[in-house]
């Protein structure tokens, strides 16, 4: 268990809008720090599975919620049928204002903690909508909101779910990503208009620049249990635990070892579980 857990938020300059995180931290000296965004509909509350298993490595992570797309915004139409609902999340996502928003959160949040944290390393990580956060985090930008905010200065970037080139960011943009990254995604991580399957998501995959670019994909894992929702789901949950955990054991706490990750990755997790690694 993390030796502590604390909430706090942050402001804009200008007041317009506030950003709640919730703080893990491990037992002991951190050896790195994760800033992590949620996906749309999610909180600071949520992903404590991940947070928990990766402060026991050391790492401290900060779970950030944003509010222009947090649960309270997707309790909103939460009265619309479902079919209904998840086309207005799709629509939303598309928000050129929350787009920008969620950019500016992620540098929000670096700028207060990074002295905190520094000179230990940086991952960052998202789910969903959240991995847009992270690969624009990283200085990629999307036609439909351009931010102009640069790179943070990012040692190893994981994109869980992440959607497919082409549709917030061209496939050219995912050559602005200069350090290892990882797309996870399962075999059951539809997209939510039902259009196509996880193989979507792995061309995000192919889009990244060769020598930075890892994938998994996890057997029988759908999309909302990459945040711990779901019925009987303790040993995916487990599962996505360890798998994260070898990623930054390599990519970040021993900068360098990505590239055999994949072998680490059998030593830790049974391979029942895993439909395809790179």
């Amino acid at each position: 268990m993390s030796n502590s857990i604390t909430d706090q938020e942050f402001s804009y300059p200008d007041g317009s809008r506030t950003v709640p995180v919730r703080c893990y931290e491990p037992t002991g000296e951190p050896r790195g720090w994760i800033l992590f965004s949620v996906g749309y509909g999610g909180n600071r509350d949520g992903y404590a599975f991940l947070a928990r298993a990766w402060t026991e490595l050391g790492l401290a992570v900060v779970v950030t919620e944003h509010v222009g797309s947090n649960l309270e915004v997707l309790k909103s139409f939460s009265q619309l049928r479902r079919a209904e609902r998840n086309a207005e999340v799709v629509r939303r996502v598309h928000d050129p204002d929350e787009l920008r928003a969620r950019v500016h959160d992620i540098h929000l949040v670096y700028g207060e903690l990074s002295a905190f944290y520094f000179g230990l390393p940086f991952g960052l990580a998202g789910h969903s909508y959240g991995s847009y956060s992270a690969l624009a985090g990283c200085g990629m930008e999307s036609n439909l909101a351009p931010h102009s905010l640069g790179a943070l200065p990012v040692d190893s970037l994981l994109v869980v779910s992440p959607q497919p080139p082409d549709t917030l960011f061209s496939s050219q943009e995912y050559t602005k990503v200069h350090c290892p990254c990882l797309v996870l995604t399962g075999s059951e991580d539809h997209l939510l208009d039902g259009s196509s399957t996880f193989r979507e998501r792995m061309k995000v995959f192919e889009s990244l620049t060769e020598s930075e670019r890892h994938l998994l994909v996890l057997k029988g894992v759908e999309h909302m249990t990459f945040a711990g929702i779901g019925l009987k789901v303790e040993a995916q949950l487990a599962a996505i635990s360890s798998a994260t955990s070898v990623w930054w054991e390599d990519s970040l706490l021993e900068s360098g070892h990505s590239r055999a990750w994949p072998e680490r990755l059998g030593e830790k997790l049974d391979s029942d579980w895993i439909l395809e690694c790179r």
